[in-house]
């Protein structure tokens, strides 16, 4: 948190990194909580009734592909971390990571080292 925030006459560092592509919205859907990781395509299957969880965090632009009538498929941009497996966990079943495999592996081995402990 931040107390006794302050205008100054001071030129602000890092503007070179907000010229050009780069999209404030489209780097937050990329991130769990303040954390970050590898950045990696993830193929996600869900169930249906969790298409507004996705849109809200991944944007309306999401693009989807059916599977059977209960579930659909989504490819999705993340920063691949522990806070990301946390989200996943947090639906419930409702969204499954399905691809890359290394992506899956490390996500069950987090699963398995949890129980362990």
């Amino acid at each position: 948190k931040m107390e006794n925030i302050q205008l100054t006459e001071e030129k602000r560092e890092g503007a070179q990194h907000f010229r050009g592509s780069f999209s404030p919205a489209a780097y937050s859907r990329k991130m769990f909580g303040m954390f970050s990781g590898h950045e990696e395509i993830v193929r996600l299957r869900c169930r249906k009734d969790a298409i507004n969880i996705l849109r809200d965090r991944f944007g309306s632009e999401l693009m989807v592909q059916p599977d059977d009538s209960t579930h659909f498929f989504a490819s999705v941009t993340v920063a691949v971390s522990p806070q990301f497996y946390a989200w996943v966990v947090g639906l419930n079943g409702a969204v499954r990571i399905v691809a890359p495999q290394h992506v899956c592996d490390s996500f069950r081995k987090l699963l398995l080292e949890q129980l362990e402990e």
